[in-house]
């Protein structure tokens, strides 16, 4: 098979026989009545993302972006499927144009920090776990941005820094679904023994 004459799907995944789901069945037929509308598509984009065929869901996705590349909200989505895939420089990318339209996106700011996190540049991911926890607005944010932020912190040598951060979680928070960040915060607060929350894990 030539390279120059290599389709997309070739060149980048196998078909695996994977079946659409439910959800993603029921997308495809939305926008067989609706062709090209954008709210159905971002939901077939959802839907695909949620099935992990983040392959398919970023082609989606640019598309949608192809026609208009202004809604920092799809931005902020494929990044979240580039994220998936480990492709963190391009994750962050797509990161980055959202928040040059919303500074203040908190989901941008998250996971973008993360993906520096994860590349191991904990300096320019404390940079955005502050601006993240600035802007958080909720308990349950609160609890998932200071799980990381603290962290980084510790990569750094900042112990201070980091102490004075946890001097902030209470235990009465109201954490949502991230519980397993409130619980870690009480590990490192000493309120919980990091084996009890492992056995709790199991």
């Amino acid at each position: 098979m030539s390279q120059m004459k290599a389709t997309y799907q070739q060149q980048v995944r196998q078909d695996t026989g994977v079946l659409d789901s439910a959800a993603v069945t029921a997308c495809r037929q939305a926008l067989a009545a609706a062709p090209g509308d954008p709210d159905r598509l971002l939901e077939l984009a959802l839907a695909l993302k949620a099935q992990f065929r983040y392959y398919e869901a970023s082609e989606v996705l640019s598309d949608l972006l192809a026609q208009n590349p202004f809604r920092y909200e799809i931005l902020c989505q494929r990044g979240h499927v580039y994220l998936g895939l480990r492709a963190y420089h391009q994750a962050i990318a797509d990161f980055e144009l959202g928040l040059r339209i919303n500074p203040r996106d908190w989901d941008c700011l998250y996971h973008e920090a993360l993906c520096f996190y994860l590349l191991g540049d904990y300096i320019t991911a404390e940079k955005y776990y502050a601006r993240c926890h600035a802007v958080s607005e909720t308990e349950e944010e609160l609890a998932a941005v200071t799980d990381w932020y603290w962290l980084a912190l510790k990569h750094l040598g900042k112990d201070a820094e980091a102490d004075t951060l946890l001097q902030l979680v209470r235990t009465d928070w109201d954490y949502g679904e991230n519980e397993i960040y409130f619980t870690r915060l009480l590990v490192y607060k000493g309120l919980r023994q990091a084996g009890e929350v492992l056995a709790h894990a199991k």
